[in-house]
């Protein structure tokens, strides 16, 4: 009998044990503050940018007479070649870093690693640049390939089929032309230029008022719209909305998160 009645005090003991953590929880809580969050510890969009001008720009200064070659210490030795005004001939290689304190212009098909200047910079068609930052505008033709991420203070206008590599932003507007692919955009805001497809026409964008809704990528609360003929090689997670415009690819998958989400293809721009 005392055999029969320790056997089932042991069962009884490890059907219970499970629950003993959660009683102990319970009678005397450890965990029962919120978790301290900071609420101010945002994303800069544009660190790369930020991080390359902080640590070369100061240097400019010991460049006297233009043109100048310097070897300067950023996260490793670099050379430097700094220009008053910038020109790389076509298909031209240049290594190290390249700066302008004026405008750069970089025609067709050069190949550079990265470009800093202080004005604008105008890229001609394939062009490969691995980094690129300036302090005015930015204009990439057609077929431009981006190893790392480029930004501008100004306005960023690429061209179509460009590769803008992990990252572009801009400290003003941003636009997109046909078959571009890109893993991160930043800009106030990021507009794409309208498609011509069978069945509809579309009217000249004349003034920034008249941009509708569909004439751009919108990303907002509970809501994602990806204009016609957009590649896009990344995954898509949307808690909301999906439309996705005529002719877009998409690499990766595409998941809707909230139970009355919908996505759809769109027809035309006006639907």
């Amino acid at each position: 009998m005392a055999e029969t009645l320790l056997l089932g005090g042991a069962f009884l003991g490890l059907l219970l044990l499970p629950f003993l953590p959660g009683v102990i929880e319970w009678k005397r809580p450890s965990d029962d503050e919120p978790l301290a969050v900071r609420q101010d510890n945002a994303k800069d969009p544009r660190f790369f940018a930020t991080a390359f001008k902080t640590m070369l720009v100061p240097l400019l200064d010991q460049a006297i007479e233009l043109p100048a070659i310097l070897d300067v210490q950023l996260r490793r030795r670099e050379r430097l070649e700094v220009h008053d005004d910038l020109l790389v001939p076509a298909k031209e290689r240049r290594s190290g870093i390249l700066a302008a304190k004026s405008n750069a212009v970089i025609e067709t098909a050069a190949k550079l690693d990265e470009v800093y200047a202080a004005g604008n910079v105008t890229m001609e068609s394939g062009v490969r640049v691995r980094a690129l930052a300036c302090e005015g505008s930015l204009s990439m033709d057609s077929g431009c390939k981006v190893g790392r991420w480029i930004d501008a203070e100004k306005t960023v206008t690429i061209g179509r089929n460009c590769d803008l590599g992990v990252s572009a932003s801009s400290g003003s507007d941003l636009e997109l032309d046909l078959g571009c692919t890109f893993q991160r955009l930043w800009g106030l805001p990021i507009t794409t230029r309208p498609v011509a497809d069978e069945g509809y026409a579309i009217a000249p964008l004349a003034r920034a008022e008249e941009v509708g809704l569909h004439d751009s990528v919108v990303w907002g609360r509970g809501w994602l719209s990806i204009p016609a003929g957009m590649t896009v090689d990344r995954d898509i997670v949307v808690h909301g909305d999906l439309e996705i415009g005529r002719a877009c690819v998409i690499r990766g998958a595409s998941k809707l998160m909230a139970p009355s989400s919908w996505a759809r293809e769109r027809r035309s721009w006006g639907t």
